[in-house]
């Protein structure tokens, strides 16, 4: 993914999820929010807590994404408001990233994935 901050601070809460080769240029992303693949979050927009902003979906200039709400398209619109059930699935999501990147964390020292000769 790509975050940057040109125009003004970029913010990223706790338990955010951002997918592969999302955007976020001067942004606000409020706690536990899940940013799809591709998505991109343009200049000055908020995305607030419990949110999902869909693959693909492009949040405009100070555009604000209502919490508990998913938006999708180019540009964003808000589809629908989540469900509980969908909302207690962003915890569940960003748990299991990090999970996944704390049982990768020795990875490297092993030489990535790279199988070595048994001696």
């Amino acid at each position: 993914c790509i975050v940057t901050s040109r125009d003004d601070h970029t913010n990223v809460g706790k338990g955010v999820t951002v997918g592969h080769c999302a955007q976020i240029h001067s942004a606000i992303v409020e706690d536990h929010c899940l940013i799809g693949m591709g998505a991109i979050l343009c200049s000055g927009s908020r995305v607030e807590s419990l949110s999902f902003v869909a693959a693909g979906a492009v949040i405009g200039r100070n555009v604000v994404v209502g919490s508990g709400e998913l938006w999708v398209g180019n540009p964003g619109r808000k589809l629908r408001d989540l469900t509980v059930k969908e909302k207690d699935h962003l915890y569940f999501q960003a748990d299991e990233y990090v999970k996944l990147a704390t049982s990768q964390s020795g990875v490297m020292d092993l030489g990535g994935n790279i199988q070595l000769p048994a001696n």
